[in-house]
């Protein structure tokens, strides 16, 4: 009988690379989140590094879930898309999601559950509306579930 091993790993969202700092009006790190303000009407990428185990014993990984922590101040600042690479290469993607608000802990299933073969990164997109309205996103953290 195969044993079926399973681990999350997370990084802090103050790990995370903003792909477009003139795109932002504000960014602040602390010890807990990485908190950035979008321009008026702007679109960004935000980039976590995950803590991937390759191989378990002898047995390739599989990411089963990507999860976020994050809150939003506005319904006009969203987490719009959540990109899974291996590599460099996607293998999942969760589109046109628009999170926003008190968006708490969050998981979202990759239902083809893609194999690991060098080191997993997750991107999130998020889109600041045009409106006179908070356009900060605060994100806590970033994990992938592996079976």
């Amino acid at each position: 009988m195969e044993t079926i091993h399973s681990q999350s790993m997370w990084v802090h969202g103050h790990s995370m690379q903003v792909e477009d700092n003139e795109a932002l009006a504000a960014i602040w790190r602390s010890g807990f989140c990485l908190y950035v303000e979008g321009k008026p009407d702007s679109l960004n990428w935000l980039h976590a590094s995950i803590p991937t185990p390759a191989c378990v014993g002898d047995h390739r990984t599989r990411v089963a879930a990507v999860v976020i922590v994050c809150r939003t101040m506005s319904n006009d600042a969203i987490v719009r898309d959540i990109h899974v690479y291996d590599g460099d290469v996607k293998i999942g993607d969760i589109n046109d999601i628009n999170l926003s608000g008190d968006i708490g802990m969050v998981r979202f299933t990759l239902l083809d559950h893609p194999e690991v073969q060098t080191a997993v990164g997750v991107s999130l997109g998020l889109s600041f509306g045009a409106t006179a309205l908070p356009h900060g996103i605060s994100v806590t953290a970033v994990g992938v579930e592996f079976v």
